[in-house]
């Protein structure tokens, strides 16, 4: 696999967050890799675009969208409702990165689809523990059907 084309979107409005996620992307050696978008609505906005050049066949894709669903502007359930109903985004793996544990929060991320949810740990080395196992998973592991 050629990580320069792997494309990872962050879906995340918390620079701390960001920041430790790209820590951990570029001891991974996927540094360049990474979007970062702030807000729902951004997102949306990324999303449309990136469906659109899918539609010319463009080669180079995303692989994983990392999503927050605690965002201003446009919530990340109606970003990941977006992604899941586009037919040219709905393959694209996304696992939900939250703050929230509450259940009706985890189980409306499965009704829409979300790949996976995993609960952000609060200290450091826990939350860029459970980035690396996403990215191990995802980028590395997941061989695509």
């Amino acid at each position: 696999m050629n990580q320069s084309t792997i494309d990872i979107i962050l879906i995340e409005d918390d620079q701390n967050d960001y920041e430790i996620t790209a820590r951990v992307l570029k001891r991974r050696g996927l540094a360049g890799t990474i979007v970062w978008l702030q807000d729902g609505e951004k997102a949306l906005e990324h999303l449309t675009a990136l469906a659109g050049r899918m539609k010319g066949e463009v080669k180079r894709q995303p692989r994983l969208v990392i999503l927050d669903i605690k965002l201003p502007k446009v919530l990340g359930f109606d970003v990941l409702q977006y992604i899941k109903q586009d037919e040219w985004l709905q393959h694209l793996p996304v696992v939900i990165f939250s703050s929230s544990n509450q259940e009706r929060d985890i189980v409306r991320a499965g009704q829409l689809h979300a790949n996976s949810y995993v609960v952000k740990p609060v200290d450091y080395d826990s939350y860029a523990h459970a980035i690396d196992v996403i990215v191990t998973y995802w980028i590395f592991t997941h061989k695509y059907l």
